[in-house]
């Protein structure tokens, strides 16, 4: 990648050892309602009287470590130094490097995934979610609160928006009304948050403000029973510096019982108008791109040359494709790609575009997908289904390096067992167990698949204990790949990030 290592943070993203995906319960925190505290009469009040009404309401966040001290006079500002923090585990920081993938380098946030920590936990309705921020080599941060909400400042952002808010709305018949909140703080003056209620009354909302090199404050709560009528539901979010001056507000916008319904029809007219038109067909020409510079990867197969130049651009040229692959890729929505190892991850990582089929197809891939790269694809959009018709195989698979074929190897065989427990005959079956689940097995697929958990090559085999189902097959490079069902829901898995079961 001819990239220069210029500090011991650069030097730790490249070095770090992959882990597992992340779990997000943020979807199903907005569906849940939250008890509700009294009202509050004032936003000042003894850290006692606070603290109470923060465990009443659930609205609780407790400090990871290194707390430099508590504000006493209220329920708001808790000052965390950034550097005693809790380093983040390596899932999360993939989490922050996968912030760039695919972005032109001027636009991806350069978050410093080495640097990431764990600020606090916030509990809401007996649900914890974790607060994972980063400094960014702009001079910014980025943050994520269970990997389900969050975003990027750049340095040149801080003083232009003090407050931003991010919120969910919950429908109650036509009326709406704010369920939860999130954002983050960028006033160092920052003293107190509130939530401002339609009826007059208010909520203190705790947040964190982080030492730099994040210097910026924040903050999850859910909205307390009580406030989701028209009434008394959530008006506006405001934040105060210490004299109780505003320094930045943010106003919630709700649709009248009228404008639901209108959106509702129009959602309904243009679905309707949609399934009565014939599929539309899509176009995705190559854009005016450079050629590829030196120093330049080629490569070939099945008909298709690629060149990667040193720039980012990829070029596949098809003028001697197969008659056998144009048949595969012949269509105006073709992925085309490479892929790479790169920090974080347990295997090397794709980056494609839809192109339409033409004798020259030309990609740009910059950002942390710069070259060298360790081959390329054509991902064809007919269907899959199992057996593949193409050994799930891509369309074409173009190693640029040898380890490009093990890596092509191991994933059709991690593909080739997702597609099969993904079968609509799969999901029937695998809710099966013991001898009706053996008896199923030999009816539906013969001796393709066959009992024990070392099966052969190109064969897919399954061992059943109590309510549990495995299924296993093994990659001709001897790696070994399985999925676990319990009562036929998955259970656990090794197939990411080569195929993806569900």
């Amino acid at each position: 990648m001819n990239r220069r290592i210029t500090s011991v943070a650069d030097a730790l993203e490249l070095y770090t050892p992959p882990f597992a995906g992340v779990d997000d319960r943020w979807a199903e925190i907005a569906r849940h309602a939250v008890p509700a505290p009294a009202p509050r009469r004032s936003w000042r009040r003894p850290l006692l009287a606070a603290a109470a009404v923060v465990v009443a309401t659930t609205l609780i966040a407790t400090p990871a470590f290194g707390i430099r001290g508590l504000i006493a006079d209220l329920i708001g500002r808790i000052d965390v130094t950034f550097s005693s923090q809790q380093a983040a585990p390596v899932e999360v920081k993939r989490d922050f490097y996968d912030l760039g993938l695919g972005a032109p380098g001027a636009f991806a946030p350069q978050a410093i995934a080495s640097e990431a920590r764990q600020v606090t936990t916030f509990s809401v309705h007996g649900t914890r979610h974790a607060l994972w921020v980063a400094p960014t080599r702009s001079g910014g941060y980025c943050w994520q609160i269970g990997g389900g909400v969050g975003g990027c400042r750049e340095g040149k952002q801080r003083t232009t928006v003090p407050l931003s808010v991010t919120y969910t709305n919950a429908q109650h018949g036509a009326m709406q009304a704010v369920a939860l909140i999130a954002g983050d703080i960028t006033a160092p003056t920052a003293h107190a948050l509130t939530i401002d209620y339609a009826d007059g009354t208010h909520t203190d909302v705790p947040f964190y403000y982080v030492s730099k090199p994040i210097d910026a404050g924040f903050f999850f709560a859910a909205i307390p029973a009580g406030h989701d009528t028209e009434a008394t539901r959530p008006r506006d979010v405001v934040l105060r510096d210490a004299a109780g001056h505003s320094l930045g507000r943010t106003t919630f916008h709700y649709q009248t019982a009228a404008q639901v319904a209108a959106h509702r029809a129009r959602i309904e007219h243009d679905l309707k108008r949609l399934r009565s038109q014939k599929r539309p067909t899509l176009n995705y020409p190559s854009p005016n791109l450079p050629a590829p510079t030196t120093p330049v990867q080629t490569g070939g197969a099945g008909g298709v040359t690629v060149t990667a130049g040193h720039n980012g651009v990829v070029v596949f040229d098809t003028t001697d494709v197969s008659p056998a692959v144009r048949k595969l890729i012949d269509h105006n929505a073709n992925g085309y790609g490479c892929f790479k190892r790169l920090p974080y991850h347990s295997a090397p990582v794709t980056v494609t575009s839809s192109r339409t089929f033409a004798k020259r197809v030309a990609i740009q891939l910059d950002g942390v997908m710069s070259p060298p790269y360790m081959g390329c694809v054509i991902e064809g959009t007919y269907g899959h289904r199992w057996p593949d018709r193409n050994g799930n195989h891509s369309a074409v698979e173009i190693a640029l390096v040898p380890a490009a074929k093990t890596f092509f190897t191991d994933r059709a065989a991690a593909r080739d067992l997702a597609l099969f427990v993904r079968s609509r005959t799969m999901h029937a079956v695998r809710k099966l167990t013991g001898a009706a689940l053996s008896d199923a097995l030999r009816r539906d697929y013969g001796d393709q698949i066959v009992a024990g958990a070392s099966p052969p090559v190109g064969r897919i085999g399954y061992t059943t204990v109590g309510a549990t189902t495995t299924f296993v097959e093994r990659s001709p490079t001897g790696r070994r790949f399985f999925i676990s069902f319990v009562n036929g829901r998955l259970h656990d898995q090794n197939l990411k990030p080569y195929a993806y079961p569900f």
